[in-house]
């Protein structure tokens, strides 16, 4: 892949999508961003990144996760990037990098970023289903006040996929400031309906009607589509999916709103869900 890049010699590349083998990943992603960005040209020419990992195959034993870290923020070199999405990859990603990202992308339309899954262990259950162990996903350093900073740094984002800290107490729930919400209350994007996929597996709204109030003034008048994404566990997926659904019949009350589910792995990887 490496000898690939470094084989093109066009000044300006408009996308770039590379897929990463798991057992490759520790060693290549850190190279691969410091050799695009050497690029001369794709600095301000480049619109998309993708970078991720086959969706079939993620991280298996033997593979240290920490060593396959890297920083989100050396992307940050892309200046006019609409696009950005990172799938199954490990890096830490908090409310001070997410504020630098969206004062970084001001054109961003999309960003959408999952963390690494790391299977453990393969078995059989007493009754012949497939069982797999698998590492915790790290716990979400990103509160809603990073949606907060997108919202604002970047007026045509349109998706927006975080693992984000959802508060269980409402007073946690951020509070917007008046510069804030008059910059939001003023854009004319009310046409441009506003995806925002949310994890099945971390915490849910224990206030669906606080969190609706909330995302009804980060995102004024716009359509909201909250996306349950991927799923490891069907089982995790559907017990949160009345929580959200809740936000979305608060959010009708003021702009249009619905839920959708995004694609789930396999049942059979999961011992709940056989």
């Amino acid at each position: 892949m490496m000898s690939l890049i470094k084989a093109v010699h066009a000044s300006a590349l408009h996308s770039i999508s590379l897929t990463i083998a798991p057992t490759s990943c520790e060693q290549i992603v850190r190279p691969l961003i410091a050799l695009i960005s050497s690029k001369r040209g794709w600095e301000s020419s480049l619109r998309t990144i993708f970078i991720g990992q086959p969706r079939c195959r993620l991280y298996m034993p033997g593979i240290d996760n920490g060593k396959c870290t890297f920083s989100i923020e050396d992307l940050l070199v892309f200046s006019h990037l609409h696009h950005i999405i990172l799938y199954d990859l490990a890096a830490s990603l908090d409310n001070v990098i997410c504020k630098n990202l969206a004062t970084g992308w001001p054109d961003l339309v999309e960003f959408s970023f999952t963390h690494a899954i790391i299977l453990r262990g393969i078995s059989v259950s007493p009754d012949g289903g497939i069982v797999m162990s698998r590492d915790p996903l790290p716990p979400a350093t990103a509160t809603l006040d990073s949606l907060v900073a997108f919202a604002r740094h970047c007026p045509k984002l349109s998706h927006l996929q975080l693992q984000l800290g959802v508060p269980l107490d409402i007073a946690e729930l951020p509070v917007l400031d008046d510069e804030t919400r008059t910059i939001l209350s003023s854009r004319n994007i009310r046409s441009t309906c506003m995806r925002l996929s949310v994890d099945p597996e971390g915490p849910f709204p224990s206030n669906p009607k606080a969190m609706a109030t909330f995302l009804a003034e980060v995102f004024p008048g716009r359509e909201i589509k909250i996306i349950l994404a991927e799923s490891f566990c069907r089982q995790d997926q559907c017990k949160s999916s009345k929580e959200w659904y809740e936000v979305v019949e608060w959010l009708r009350s003021s702009q249009p709103s619905s839920l959708e589910f995004g694609p789930c792995f396999p049942a059979s990887t999961c011992s709940k869900c056989n």
